[in-house]
């Protein structure tokens, strides 16, 4: 008897500021606001001023010269640009994992659609 009174008479803990669904919003995920770990990503705001900043220096023209000498290198047998194009026009191939069915493969057609 004595035990169940000592329990009774335990302080209750504060809830958190976020709530008891673990700091994050039950529909969404998302962090809540007075989450510690929902501060976001500090290297976001440096990495958009990078970018800002690139946008700022490069051309169109720029870009196009750029791009039409990478497209030169893969013709003379430049394997590293030939990947970079690829990969960047058709993806990254998957190493490993689930091996490819028929649906995942290439199809000329496809181009068109």
């Amino acid at each position: 008897m004595k035990r169940k009174k000592l329990i009774e008479d335990a302080p209750s803990e504060s809830p958190s500021p976020a709530g008891s669904s673990g700091g994050r919003d039950p529909k969404t995920g998302r962090f809540l606001p007075g989450n510690k770990h929902g501060t976001g990503n500090p290297l976001a705001v440096r990495a958009q001023k990078l970018r800002v900043a690139l946008f700022a220096a490069i051309t169109p023209e720029d870009m196009f010269l750029i791009l039409r000498r990478l497209v030169r290198m893969a013709k003379r047998g430049d394997l590293a640009a030939a990947r970079l194009i690829l990969d960047r026009c058709f993806g990254r191939v998957h190493r490993g994992g689930e091996p490819m069915t028929d649906e995942d493969q290439y199809n000329p057609d496809d181009r068109f659609l």
